[in-house]
């Protein structure tokens, strides 16, 4: 038995109930992908017992009784190693690494078993990106996914993580066509969705790149009229495509933004759009307006 399965039951041997694969990452301290492989050596030579829990939809793990009162006795023979697996298991599952209050209590329930528990795994996925461990970070997402494939959240994010991290391009915009498929129907949430996939097609350099992202940021922009960033991005494509009508519609309640990048990006598009449509009373009445004057 190696150091990554003797560390595996070590953990075991603490608990009477079964414990699912974050816990087991959490008490042993192993990467996902040693914690995988480690596990499947121990259920191969029947030291370690898999569970399928229907309640978080994935499987769950412990050992026999047998085993459990061999392994507890070594590791009490090991000063304060039990208080420091348990004390590990503590603040995960108490959610202590969080400040906010509130959201150490959303935390807390998520990994202590409720419906949500594919969070507990997102959440496990952003440490390892923290630590560059791309690897392990993709092992969990796609243990997220597998716990609830209709997860648009986890889609989302997983998307984010291929889009920013591995550069996976085609893979991203597969997450994200997948989490369109489960996002609620309005509000912010949908928009974010739609939003981030019309401007990653944007850039993805096919023949349709274009038309594509319009059709997205088109969606985005129905489900959350007030977000700037789709309405620029969508402004943006549009004038490129000579759609300079419908540029105007979007972007004259952002003439005033009070964030002075915004500002500058939507006059700099309205007077573009005003000129090629002939508007000559717009366009004197903008050019005033701007700090330089235009000749």
């Amino acid at each position: 038995m190696n150091k990554q399965e003797r560390k595996i039951i070590q953990v075991l041997s603490l608990f009477d109930s079964p414990l699912a694969s974050e816990a087991l990452m959490v008490g042993s301290e192993l990467s996902y992908n040693d914690l995988s492989d480690a596990l499947e050596a121990l259920i191969f030579d029947s030291l370690v017992m898999r569970f399928f829990d229907d309640r978080i939809n994935d499987y769950t793990y412990s050992i026999l009784s047998i085993t459990k009162v061999f392994v507890y006795s070594e590791v009490k023979k090991v000063q304060n190693e039990e208080a420091r697996i348990r004390k590990r298991l503590r603040s995960y599952f108490e959610g202590y690494d969080f400040p906010d209050d509130k959201q150490r209590v959303i935390m807390r329930n998520i990994r202590q078993g409720s419906n949500d528990s594919e969070l507990a795994l997102i959440d496990l996925a952003r440490i390892a990106i923290k630590r560059e461990d791309f690897s392990d970070a993709e092992a969990l997402f796609e243990e997220a996914l597998n716990r609830n494939p209709r997860s648009y959240l986890t889609a989302r994010i997983y998307a984010e993580f291929c889009r920013h991290n591995t550069k996976e391009i085609t893979k991203a915009l597969r997450l994200y066509e997948r989490a369109s498929k489960t996002a609620p129907r309005t509000g912010a949430e949908r928009c974010l969705i739609f939003r981030e996939w019309g401007l990653l097609l944007r850039s993805s350099g096919s023949a349709e790149s274009s038309r594509s992202a319009i059709e997205k940021l088109e969606i985005a922009i129905d489900a959350d009229r007030t977000d700037r960033i789709s309405v620029t991005a969508l402004a943006q494509c549009l004038s490129r495509s000579g759609h300079h009508l419908r540029v105007i519609e979007l972007l004259e309640p952002f003439r005033d933004y009070p964030d002075q990048k915004t500002k500058s990006f939507v006059r700099d598009l309205l007077l573009k759009a005003y000129q090629s449509t002939g508007d000559i009373l717009k366009e004197a009445t903008l050019k005033n307006s701007l700090p330089e004057p235009w000749t």
